[in-house]
């Protein structure tokens, strides 16, 4: 025992790269727990990862140094000013060649393609698509770069082991994600809203990264899945009838089945003409515009709104059918329209 303690006294630590909160809430407390949960079981410790050093909770701060006996690094720890002032440099000049959203789309830095990743962060919070290349691009895309950079000196200075983040895309989340994967190391997502951690891994090259997901249900649930199967279907149905209600508690089911919601949506369906009333009907329901529409890979369209878009054009090249376009369950109540 005394041997073995020895060994991995001066063997150099493990570490995990986690996303750093921005600020001390709730959310971000569960976040921190979670990276404490996946490095404890890979024997690391955990570095919060954040673009700003400037930025966090100075409690949130705190508790990664003294309970997480982790470490909170931002890319000016790990780059000198040199370094950043080239990679803002090759940012613009990249940002400068792109000629339009597809070009966007294949750009890459340092063997890696963050086109896709860039395109998201714009939507996610600037634009719900993206149109023509304008200046707005340019702050995701130097963001990727340094994200890019930032992440590749970690994984030379640290033994990394794994990664964890919330989203899978975007300038930060996305890139830091297939960098860990190109390295060779498992990334953990922790999803608040499915109470789950997900192991995302594999590639196709080491350009281009393809993220499927592997989601190990709880062993509870391989027990009871043949044991008490009619239970399970029971409280399923519970679950279903109080989220249709608007009961289940979670944000979405609030928000997409108020009574509000559904009452103006009666009021739309009764007040159609009679000549619309016959016609056959075809529903076609919209995901939220700027919802990371490259999360996978493959996507015929360039995003939801170009998907929008070439649908609502063949829709009206068909007047036989009453189309009906249906927003996001979330979306605020604006107005009902029947044109």
């Amino acid at each position: 025992m005394g041997l073995w303690m020895s060994k991995n006294l001066f063997a150099p630590p493990s570490w995990i790269i986690g996303e750093a909160p921005k600020c001390f809430e709730c959310w971000h407390f569960i976040l921190m727990l979670n990276n404490w949960i996946v490095g404890r079981s890979l024997g690391a410790r955990v570095i919060m990862f954040s673009l700003d050093a400037n930025k966090g909770n100075l409690l949130s701060r705190w508790i990664i140094k003294i309970f997480l006996k982790g470490r909170y690094i931002s890319p000016q720890q790990l780059l000198s000013q040199e370094q950043v002032k080239k990679i803002q440099k090759d940012a613009k000049s990249a940002y400068l060649k792109i000629r339009s959203p597809r070009e966007l789309l294949r750009l890459k830095y340092k063997g890696l393609e963050v086109g896709p990743q860039v395109y998201d962060d714009v939507l996610k919070y600037r634009h719900k698509t993206i149109s023509d290349i304008n200046p707005e691009i340019q702050k995701s895309v130097e963001k990727a770069f340094l994200v890019r950079a930032a992440s590749l000196q970690m994984l030379r200075d640290y033994k990394i082991v794994a990664g964890v983040i919330t989203h899978t895309t975007c300038s930060l989340d996305g890139v830091l994600l297939r960098s860990i994967l190109q390295y060779g190391k498992p990334v953990y997502q922790l999803f608040g809203g499915t109470r789950a951690i997900f192991k995302l891994d594999g590639w196709k090259s080491k350009t281009r990264i393809d993220v499927p997901v592997h989601h190990r249900p709880p062993e509870i649930l391989l027990r009871r899945r043949d044991q008490d199967f009619p239970l399970l279907l029971q409280e399923a149905d519970k679950y279903m009838t109080s989220r249709l209600e608007g009961k289940a508690g979670d944000f979405d089911s609030i928000r997409g089945f108020s009574k509000d919601k559904r009452r103006l949506e009666r009021e739309f369906f009764s007040g159609l003409p009679e000549e619309l009333k016959k016609l056959p009907r075809a529903f076609v329901f919209l995901h939220c515009m700027p919802d990371d529409p490259h999360v996978f890979c493959g996507r015929r369209f360039q995003d939801y709104y170009d998907w929008f878009k070439k649908s609502l054009e063949a829709a009206q090249a068909n007047s036989r059918v009453l189309w009906i376009f249906k927003d996001h369950p979330s979306k605020k109540i604006i107005s009902i329209s029947q044109t």
